[in-house]
């Protein structure tokens, strides 16, 4: 087994250990399409990923980030579970009916983790 196998598995079994405790996470990876100069509206296409994360509240500035307030979070999500590499400023999240935007994401190497930098707008 790859070490980058390894890495996955242990974020699984990290979210498998905390069972219903974690909550399903509606991440909508929104893609850009073409402008329409008429309209002045740029088309999207909104698809929807149902993954599992972990959310916490983030208690410290980040490097390269502002000052947490009471909606900064952070979301731990499995790279394998995902799918896709976010992308901050486009896509977003849905927990329990809240609206999340994605500030910036850091990546676990060899992508077998993203945690999500959220805040309800």
């Amino acid at each position: 087994m790859a070490l980058r196998d390894t890495f996955a598995d242990a974020v699984t079994t990290i979210l498998d250990a905390f069972g219903d405790l974690i909550p399903d996470v509606e991440y909508h990876r929104v893609v850009l399409g073409d402008y329409n100069p008429t309209t002045g509206v740029v088309a999207k296409t909104d698809t929807t990923i149902t993954t599992r994360g972990a959310m916490y509240q983030e208690k410290e500035a980040s490097k390269d980030w502002s000052k947490p307030n009471e909606d900064s979070k952070r979301l731990l999500i499995a790279g394998d579970e995902l799918g896709v590499q976010p992308q901050a400023q486009q896509d977003y999240v849905v927990l329990g009916g809240i609206t999340y935007e994605i500030q910036r994401f850091d990546t676990i190497p060899g992508d077998v983790a993203y945690i999500l930098y959220i805040r309800a707008p």
